[in-house]
């Protein structure tokens, strides 16, 4: 009698599928949420741990401490801010570099390589970073008991002289930064590059080398201006170069010309840094021979492609 009142299957079928429907949806919906839930879970965690400059010390750690979020190193002592916080000195005091300098290095002394990190401190030229590893090397013969032998200690030298970066620009000029013009001449564009040379020559400026020999041997600093004066000198002459009108044909040999030219004003300026970086100056003296041939020989390859 009841089954006048029940729904028909096809009713039923219908029912079924939209329950199905509004469950899936219903589901979805609890399951993104959860989703989302994990998702801001998992940023909160993230941000928690943060290190945006990767000095050691999260974010909120710097908000704590007044140091820069995204500087490792906020008073620019060459410590980082996780080092100093955790070595107890204050990370916002650049006046303390002084004493955890002289600190560190009694560390080095007693066979300790201290929280002081001179690898990364801006401020030290190269003679002051090679005292400080000549330093750890040293402690490193003296433990393995070969503290005599004169070679090994030699080789330690010359191995650490050799890691001392000479900072040229050799490629300092582009193509694009030559005045390329295809009416001059071969011929032209030669006569006024010999005038130019002719006019440098004029200027009768003493030789570098001479008057570097003489200020290690004088100390006169009036030799260290004298080299200053002939660069200023030869970037004259060099700018006078690039404005040169060139040939096409000629371009590329003579780009090399201007940037071996270049290349032994940045030199020079390294000597003027002998007062206070002779590490560096000895660094670069050996490294002019291959600058000074590479500018002979690029000289010789234009001449030559003049006279083709």
């Amino acid at each position: 009698m009841l089954k006048k009142y029940l729904p028909s299957g096809r009713v039923v079928a219908v029912l079924i599928i939209l329950l199905s429907i509004i469950l899936i949806i219903g589901l979805n919906k609890y399951l993104k949420k959860k989703d989302l839930k994990r998702e801001a879970q998992k940023i909160q965690i993230s941000e928690k741990y943060k290190d945006t400059d990767g000095d050691g010390l999260m974010d909120w750690e710097e908000e704590l401490a007044g140091t820069d979020k995204n500087k490792k190193d906020t008073d620019g002592d060459g410590i980082s801010d996780g080092d100093e916080v955790k070595l107890g000195s204050d990370p916002l005091d650049v006046l303390n570099k002084e004493k955890k300098k002289e600190d560190s290095l009694k560390d080095l002394k007693k066979g300790k390589i201290g929280g002081y990190n001179y690898k990364l401190d801006p401020n030290l030229t190269n003679t002051d970073r090679l005292a400080y590893r000549f330093l750890e090397e040293s402690i490193k013969i003296n433990k393995s008991g070969l503290s005599n032998n004169k070679d090994l200690k030699k080789k330690v030298v010359d191995e650490l002289l050799s890691e001392i970066n000479v900072d040229l620009d050799l490629n300092k000029y582009k193509i694009e930064d030559l005045n390329i013009s295809s009416k001059i001449s071969k011929k032209e564009f030669y006569n006024n590059l010999v005038k130019l040379a002719t006019d440098l020559k004029k200027e009768k400026l003493r030789e570098e080398t001479f008057l570097l020999n003489e200020y290690l041997a004088k100390g006169d600093e009036k030799n260290l201006d004298e080299i200053k004066s002939n660069i200023e000198v030869y970037k004259k002459y060099l700018n006078k170069m690039i404005k040169l009108k060139v040939p096409v044909t000629l371009a590329q040999k003579y780009l090399n010309v201007i940037n071996g030219f270049s290349s032994e004003i940045q030199v020079l300026e390294k000597y003027l840094k002998v007062k206070n970086d002779p590490v560096t100056l000895l660094a670069t003296i050996s490294f002019y021979k291959k600058i000074d041939s590479r500018y002979i020989n690029s000289w010789l390859e234009l001449k030559a492609s003049i006279n083709e």
